[in-house]
């Protein structure tokens, strides 16, 4: 994640297996070859491609698929995110934009819109973005743990533990509101909060495992609670680690 070096999480995409993916990339390809005017194939080859971080690959399936079939809102939408994970914003920008533009009440291209912006350090624009998303849909997880984030990044922690603790009352897991409020409870000083914040996040997304701000900020609070022995096995833990990817 580029988030201007922030130690905060953003959770850029959920986890797939990929193992079968190529395999199914090229059925798309002889489908699409022995009938080229089901829209559908060429969404489903994007959506694979897009899956495995062929951003570039899928981008060129979205813009045939415009080509082909004409304009659509989910095709500017998944252009915008593919361009988002190429750091090109501009485009990035406008072909989400574009998908608002065709379908205003949609709240997910507001809230793709807004993690696009905080994808590139542009908070000020985010958060109307996200309010606008949470504003079309009440329960929308995703817009209130984002705007958690944006709140934390920017230094407003009260709104930012609203936002993240009524993610959680929604979800009830989402590793990602733990991890921020874990960071978010250390800079208020309740290390124990800190402690069990961290802690669940770890139990309930093992990855979390190879994240060294994690176990720097736990090792950091048992350090504040007098827990040495603790203290030290996370803060040796987290010099074998790199830090987030």
């Amino acid at each position: 994640m580029n988030a201007n070096g922030q130690v905060f999480y953003l959770d850029e995409e959920e986890s797939f297996d990929v193992k079968y993916y190529p395999k199914r990339i090229k059925e798309y390809d002889r489908m699409i070859e022995l009938d080229s005017a089901r829209m559908e194939n060429y969404y489903y080859r994007a959506e694979l491609k897009y899956k495995l971080k062929l951003y570039s690959e899928c981008i060129s399936d979205y813009q045939l698929i415009l080509k082909k079939f004409g304009e659509r809102r989910d095709t500017y939408a998944n252009l915008g995110m593919a361009y988002c994970f190429l750091n090109d914003s501009v485009h990035a920008v406008g072909n989400l934009q574009k998908a608002i533009s065709m379908t205003p009440g949609y709240a997910r291209n507001h809230l793709n819109l807004g993690f696009v912006y905080l994808y590139f350090n542009n908070t000020r624009e985010a958060f109307p973005c996200l309010k606008k998303a949470l504003e079309l849909d009440q329960n929308y997880v995703k817009a209130y743990y984002y705007l958690g984030y944006a709140y934390l990044i920017t230094g407003n922690l009260e709104e930012s533990e609203k936002n993240l603790l009524k993610c959680i009352e929604l979800a009830v897991i989402h590793p990602e509101s733990f991890y921020n409020l874990g960071v978010l409870s250390f800079k208020q000083k309740k290390y124990t909060e800190t402690i069990t914040y961290l802690t669940k996040a770890l139990e309930t997304h093992p990855p979390f495992a190879s994240d060294k701000e994690l176990f720097e900020f736990r090792g950091k609070a048992y350090e504040k609670l007098g827990e040495k022995e603790k203290a030290k096995t996370d803060l040796d833990k987290a010099k074998t680690l790199s830090g987030k990817k």
